[in-house]
This record gives C-alpha cells, structure tokens and sequence, in this order.
C-alpha cells in the first residue's frame, strides 16, 4: 500500500508542478501526505488549498486534524473554530474539536461537543458519546467499566490514573 501511495504522490507533484493551483490535486496530495503519516507536509498542502479557498470550512477541519496528530493542539482548535464559525452544522468538526479537547483533558467541552455532533447525525460521536459524557458525570456503575473506556481513547488513562490512582 506505501508502494501505491508513494506513486500516487509521484503523479500529485507532477500535476502540481504544470499546475501549482490545481485544488485536487493538492486535496489528494494533502491526504495522501496524511496517509503515509506525513502531517506537516499534509498541513501545508491544507493551508495552501486554504489560501485558493479561504471559505471551505474542510481545509480547515483537514488541516485541524492534521495538527491533532501533530499534538499541536491550540493549532487544531483554532482549526476547528473557523471551520465551525463558517459552518455551524460541520459534524465532523465538532467531532474532532471533542477529540482536541479530550486530549487537553477539558472534558466538560468535549462532552458538549460530540454531543451536538451525534446530534448533527455524525455516526462517531453517536458511538461514543455514552463512554465520553457518562465518564464526565460519574454514571458508571463499576469500576469494571473502564476497560471499556480506556479502549476507546487512551487519553482517558490518564483520567482514570488522576481520578482514581491505583486502581489501574
């Protein structure tokens, strides 16, 4: 699959260099950048597809994204904000803000947004948004539970050894 991906890179930069505005092929280079784990090179094909369409809320969703992988986090909110100042129902942008703020351990704002997220339809949130907001209010029964938990996103580990330490 690398093989295919790095050929495809291959065929993007040739297209770009007749063509260095060329939206899909700096879309798909910028993904395929993301694919093969190169998320700087990714986030500046966003931030240049951002420069020829400065209104498409999913450059900077795509770049947010690209900063949370990066654990550049301030970068990623500010990412998701404009996204979601320019499209208040982009799902997937409040999804991805959650994450960031799961990963900032606000997990107050994380509820709220997977929340509006699952109520937008976006089929993530509505998988998680039990395990995410249930552990922010304390609905747990057991701490059996937690297995469970932490398997849907490590970061709650850390939650878990902070809230209740030894018990992991």
């Amino acid at each position: 699959m690398t093989e295919d991906l790095n050929a495809a890179m291959t065929d993007f930069n040739i297209c770009l260099q007749i063509n260095p505005n060329h939206s899909d092929a700096l879309k798909n280079k910028a993904q395929t950048s993301f694919k093969l784990g190169k998320f700087e090179e990714a986030t500046l094909d966003y931030t240049n597809l951002i420069k020829t369409d400065s209104n498409n809320p999913e450059y900077f969703t795509l770049r947010g994204i690209c900063h949370l992988e990066s654990k550049q986090y301030e970068k990623a909110l500010a990412d998701f904000n404009e996204a979601l100042a320019s499209k208040k129902d982009f799902a997937e942008a409040y999804f991805n803000r959650a994450n960031t703020y799961t990963k900032l351990l606000d997990m107050k704002k994380a509820c709220e947004d997977i929340k509006q997220s699952a109520k937008l339809g976006y089929e993530p949130a509505k998988a998680h948004i039990n395990n995410l907001c249930n552990w922010l209010y304390g609905q747990f029964d057991t701490i059996l539970q937690l297995p469970n938990i932490v398997a849907l996103e490590p970061v709650w580990l850390v939650m878990v050894e902070v809230a209740l330490p030894g018990h992991w």
